[in-house]
């Protein structure tokens, strides 16, 4: 088992996904919420092991006694490379155990236009994430941000849930308003249509910007002056940093799948794991 890979699935932002999806009936099963119980346990076993600190604002997380030594001996220092050595040898294959899949999924063309609550709950959150750690700006928080406490939509609850407060208000988190949800997810489905269109010219960068913002000023009133002139540099902040964010995971998704795809168009036979030649 690969500790990266079970550290996503077993996470706080899963345990609470599966609580929201169930209490919204978007899951009917009756284990769901034994199941949310376990990988929060698994969860907060993660960050008691994983404790670099003494003091964090996580209450289920424990100072990290020993094991890290910034001068070590000889011998200390063999040893982290034999360790180190034999855990490269015992990689297993990019399939794990499992027979790879060799049956062949149609695709439909056709674009679903309705998100799901789920999605929406995730969309709600990340863009606050942006305003919260990039610039504190007042003016913009009056206009981006709603009241926490104002929860009462269902597709709010996965914020609720997230919120590491013990109450059953939120105080760490922040709910956007519904106008700047609507213009994420608007933003999110025109950068699909722009990125396909031009991912093969030049300034790729530019050329959405200029796509996606010719949207917001025609169909939006995104950068009309409703507080200051810094606003506007705000939100052209955003929007980049929007674009940023979103061509790094596009192109890291696209160069995945071309190696996928080279690597299963090559006839060249697999070479055998050196671990095997050793023991054979």
């Amino acid at each position: 088992m690969r500790v990266k890979y079970a550290a996503q699935i077993f996470s706080h932002t899963v345990s609470e996904a599966i609580k929201t999806a169930s209490i919204t009936k978007e899951v009917n099963s009756v284990t769901a919420l034994d199941t949310a119980d376990f990988i929060e346990n698994i969860n907060d076993i993660f960050d008691a092991l994983n404790s670099r600190v003494l003091h964090d604002s996580n209450p289920k997380r424990r100072p990290n006694r020993g094991g890290y030594n910034p001068t070590p001996t000889v011998r200390q220092c063999r040893i982290a490379i034999q360790q180190n050595m034999n855990i490269r040898l015992q990689m297993a294959e990019g399939t794990g155990n499992c027979k790879i899949d060799e049956i062949e999924i149609l695709e439909i063309d056709t674009q679903e236009t309705n998100s799901s609550d789920q999605e929406v709950c995730v969309t709600s959150e990340v863009p606050v994430f942006f305003i919260q750690k990039k610039f504190n700006c007042e003016l913009c928080a009056s206009y981006l941000i709603k009241d926490s406490n104002d929860l009462v939509e269902k597709n709010k609850l996965f914020m609720l849930y997230k919120d590491y407060s013990c109450e059953n208000d939120i105080r760490f988190l922040k709910r956007p308003s519904d106008q700047f949800v609507q213009i994420v997810l608007s933003l999110l489905k025109l950068f699909n249509e722009a990125f396909n269109k031009y991912k093969c010219s030049s300034k790729v960068t530019e050329t959405i910007e200029h796509y996606l913002k010719a949207y917001l000023e025609r169909s939006t009133d995104w950068f009309e002056l409703n507080g200051s002139a810094s606003c506007i540099h705000h939100k052209e902040y955003l929007l980049k940093l929007f674009i940023k964010i979103k061509l790094f995971r596009q192109l890291k998704w696209e160069s995945n799948q071309l190696s996928v795809t080279v690597r299963e168009s090559s006839n060249k036979p697999r070479k055998p794991r050196r671990k095997v030649r050793i023991l054979s």
